[in-house]
């Protein structure tokens, strides 16, 4: 879905995979299991990120790539918001 106002996306990332290096504007993270994440940023600098199932992180504009290092896939949905 996406409007004037928002984005939604579906995220799905393999165990051991990292997504390509992208950018979002503010976004709200939506978990739809439990995973665990580590957020590489261009400047190398690392953060580590375990959610719950169900649990919705706020995630200020940025670059960055991000890798599952969880044992299972990692599910969830990305809600950008536009200015």
């Amino acid at each position: 879905m996406e409007n004037d106002r928002v984005r939604l996306l579906d995220f799905k990332l393999q165990p051991g995979k990292l997504t390509a290096q992208h950018s979002h504007p503010d976004t709200v993270y939506y978990a739809l299991n439990d995973q665990k994440l580590r957020f590489i940023y261009p400047d190398d600098q690392k953060k580590l990120v375990e959610l719950k199932l169900g649990q919705a992180i706020w995630i200020n504009a940025e670059t960055h790539v991000v890798e599952n290092i969880g044992k299972t896939e990692a599910r969830g949905v990305v809600i950008e918001l536009k200015k």
